[in-house]
């Protein structure tokens, strides 16, 4: 349904949310056995999000698949649920960026989108 209204208003933006949300739904069998997940289905959704509009180290959020960064939430997400210091966060995103990407990366920039994810809720 969420699909078939993104296409009745011809908005790719909010189509392509939807599909991965769906897509994330989909490749986290935890959260569709669980109905009472669905709250950390939400947040784990809202770190997609800063990760792909906020983080993006190497620039794609314009013109990538949306599922770029996805293979980073799950860490980011266990972090967050285990009470991790915004440092410990910061300095994960980092690692992504230099060792996994090979990008120059920021650790204040890090930080910042730390910062973010902890105040998720």
């Amino acid at each position: 349904m969420a699909l078939e209204t993104a296409r009745f208003f011809a908005d790719d933006r909010i189509e392509e949310e939807v599909k991965s949300a769906l897509l994330l739904f989909y490749n986290n069998k935890k959260f569709k056995d669980n109905l009472v997940a669905a709250k950390d289905f939400l947040i784990y959704k809202k770190i997609d999000d800063i990760l792909w509009f906020d983080w993006d180290p190497i620039g794609v959020n314009n013109y990538a698949p949306r599922d770029e960064y996805q293979s980073y939430v799950p860490k980011i997400f266990k972090l967050k649920k285990s009470g991790a210091a915004k440092q410990e966060i910061a300095e994960c995103l980092f690692k992504f960026e230099t060792e996994r990407m090979g990008m120059d990366g920021t650790l204040e920039k890090c930080l910042s989108i730390a910062d973010k994810i902890i105040k998720t809720s």
